[in-house]
């Protein structure tokens, strides 16, 4: 009867703690869930003006502009830039990782060798000598182990690394338009501002014709100190031009060196 008394306790305690286990992850749920908010977004399915898009430009798209110049910069910038080195870099890093964890999925193998070498000095009763003899022993063992992955870790890291190769390839196609963007962008800064130059220098010349003209008429006579001081203010002010833009050729001629 004691017997079967302690095992009813056992049993009803044992009851107990399941039900309060049981409440205790059915609050737990309760509580995660009830006050997750509701956004209520009206998520449209597509882009407004998705089907309007145009094409997008083809990968060699400075060709288009015909400059022999151009294209020279832009070859030797996806040969020679760091930047897309380091994105390469980065594409090969993460397929060595994604080999790595994909190594988890595979059986492990291990295996040792062994030589052990003995030799014995020969001898006799008579005191006649014999010979010694040599012994030599190899072993050699190899075992196999398996991880069952049974709750998908491995293949989860697996999976990780995949996406993080494939996420550092199109990182290295974002550098590299990035890159001949700025390329570009300098080249044709380093054109506009060499034509602005020679702009610049053309109204200086012109600004310095007038200038004598207006002197020579002051000596016939017919102009003013007046006039000279205007004309050499004008050709100050066209003077004043250069020098910025010199300073934007060689900042533009720099970029494109680096």
């Amino acid at each position: 009867m004691r017997r079967s008394g302690s095992a009813t306790f056992r049993t009803q305690r044992a009851a107990r703690w399941l039900a309060v286990v049981c409440l205790a992850a059915g609050s737990g749920a309760c509580v995660l869930t009830q006050d997750l908010p509701d956004p209520a977004l009206d998520v449209p399915t597509q882009y407004k003006y998705a089907g309007k898009a145009d094409a997008p430009p083809s990968l060699d798209w400075w060709r288009g502009f015909r400059s022999a110049e151009l294209t020279q910069l832009m070859e030797e910038a996806q040969t020679v830039n760091l930047d897309i080195a380091a994105a390469v870099a980065r594409i090969v890093q993460a397929d060595a990782q994604a080999r790595q964890a994909g190594a988890a999925l595979l059986p492990s193998l291990s295996g040792t060798g062994q030589e052990t070498y003995s030799r014995t000095s020969g001898s006799s009763a008579s005191g006649l000598s014999i010979g010694g003899r040599e012994v030599v022993n190899y072993q050699a063992s190899l075992s196999a182990s398996y991880q069952l992955d049974f709750w998908g870790q491995n293949r989860d890291a697996l999976q990780t690394a995949e996406e993080t190769a494939n996420a550092n390839r199109f990182d290295r196609d974002t550098v590299a338009l990035t890159t001949l963007a700025a390329v570009a962008n300098a080249y044709f800064q380093v054109l506009a501002s060499q034509d602005r130059i020679r702009t610049s220098q053309r109204n200086i010349a012109s600004a310095q014709r007038i200038l004598d003209a207006v002197r020579e008429r002051r000596k016939a006579g017919t102009g003013t100190d007046l006039d000279v001081a205007q004309q050499e203010s004008v050709l100050a002010n066209q003077k004043a031009l250069v020098p910025p833009l010199r300073q934007t050729l060689d900042q533009n001629a720099n970029a494109l060196a680096v």
